[in-house]
């Protein structure tokens, strides 16, 4: 782990004593204790995309990030910035995370920076919050967008999704003023393990309990999840936060390739956790339909975020989807593809404009070390994602005419989504 040092020290030359030697200790030790000691997290700007498929001429395949693909002319120009344009913009977060806003209104999904290796995952696990004020606090800050958070949506409650959400939350000390946050039984354990744990969790003290805040809590059992009634659609309303309209759909958590742990089960214990008592309800994931209506002359756009490529009940799902028109954007996890994959099925399903893939970076590598961009999730012992084989095989012969253009993000930079609604 890489650190800056704010806070530089005399070099003492000669010999010195046992005592000097315990008080330079001692200093040194109540300045990294004291914050002297800063973690040198990367910039969006810094991080290197040369050798990445779909970003750079080194990665083998053809430049699919947005800003230039669109540049090159035949659709229209999506620009990138790292600070907030105006109008409706997407950032990607890393994982399956995003920023989704305008300038009255900011959704989240699946916000997780802390991003603790592989190894630390192991054990009780603090949150980054430092990494989480300067990609998400911050940044929606310094837009003025922060207090405008109105709904933080979870698909799962598995650390890479979940993690960051109770700190963004404590941002807001008193309960009537937060963000509504949706997501499954599990998402309320997790918020009701922060009670009590002040001395444990010191950003928890001086405010309103994380469990007393707005939320949806979808309720499901396993009957319901895989056999839903005939006569009920499977859409379940989550509410309109200005201009944006969201309905939630019951899916699947998508299978690894290589291990046959999923971390299925409840959340229980007292915060902060473990890395492994993150379990997904029923390993099932929540996806979203969200819908943004800007009014005339503006068109109507559609976004449609699903971190699994499993498909639960997708010919229903379809069917009521595009009750309201095709799909413009699918935000799509593309890990762990080769066991019932259902990317192709919701393609054809939802005949999306764009598809955005997501969860393809290596999570397990934290912001302060992450200055090459890292597209290989190797910690299970091969590569879940293999973008490379994602962008050379998209088009196939399972993807029904026409194919949706294929799109990369940078992290945490803006893209302007406003010339898609004209």
């Amino acid at each position: 782990m890489r650190f800056v040092r704010k806070t530089s020290f005399p070099v003492l030359v000669g010999c010195y004593s046992v005592a000097m030697h315990r008080t330079i200790f001692v200093i040194v030790l109540a300045f990294a204790v004291s914050g002297a000691w800063a973690k040198d997290f990367v910039n969006p700007d810094q991080i290197i995309y040369d050798a990445v498929p779909g970003f750079g001429a080194q990665g083998g395949t053809e430049i699919l990030e947005w800003q230039r693909k669109s540049a090159a002319g035949g659709e229209p120009a999506v620009a990138a910035t790292i600070d907030a344009p105006s109008g409706l913009r997407l950032r990607w977060l890393g994982a399956a995370g995003f920023e989704i806003s305008d300038d009255e209104t900011s959704i989240l999904v699946d916000p997780f920076i802390s991003r603790p290796n592989a190894f630390k995952a192991l054990f009780k696990l603090d949150i980054d919050t430092e990494a989480v004020d300067k990609y998400v606090v911050e940044p929606l800050m310094r837009e003025g967008s922060f207090n405008k958070l109105k709904a933080i949506l979870v698909s799962h409650t598995h650390i890479d999704h979940v993690q960051d959400v109770p700190y963004i939350l404590s941002k807001f000390p008193k309960a009537l003023n937060r963000p509504l946050v949706a997501g499954d039984k599990n998402l309320d354990c997790l918020l009701k393990a922060y009670t009590g744990r002040e001395k444990e969790v010191p950003w928890v003290k001086g405010i309103d309990p994380l469990k007393s805040g707005p939320r949806k809590i979808f309720d499901f059992d396993r009957k319901t999840m895989l056999n839903p009634p005939l006569n009920k659609k499977l859409g379940i309303p989550v509410g309109t936060f200005g201009k944006f309209t969201i309905t939630a759909y019951v899916s699947l958590h998508g299978l690894y390739d290589d291990t046959f742990l999923t971390l299925e089960g409840g959340v229980s214990g007292k915060a902060p956790l473990t890395g492994l008592e993150y379990k997904a309800y029923l390993n099932s994931s929540m996806t979203y339909l969200i819908e943004y209506n800007p009014g005339a002359p503006k068109k109507k756009l559609r976004i449609f975020a699903a971190d699994s490529a499993r498909f639960l009940n997708g010919e229903r799902v379809s069917r009521e989807v595009m009750e309201g028109g095709p799909v413009d954007l699918l935000l799509e996890g593309i890990a762990s593809r080769k066991k019932e994959n259902g990317i192709s099925e919701k393609i054809n399903g939802f005949k999306p404009a764009y598809f955005i893939p997501t969860h393809y970076d290596n999570f397990f590598v934290p912001f302060d070390q992450f200055r090459t961009f890292d597209f290989e999730i190797s910690a299970t012992g091969s590569d879940n994602s293999r973008l490379k084989e994602f962008i050379q095989t998209f088009c196939g012969p399972d993807i029904q005419s026409p194919c949706p253009k294929l799109r990369t993000m940078k992290m945490f930079y803006y893209y302007s989504l406003e010339k898609l609604l004209t």
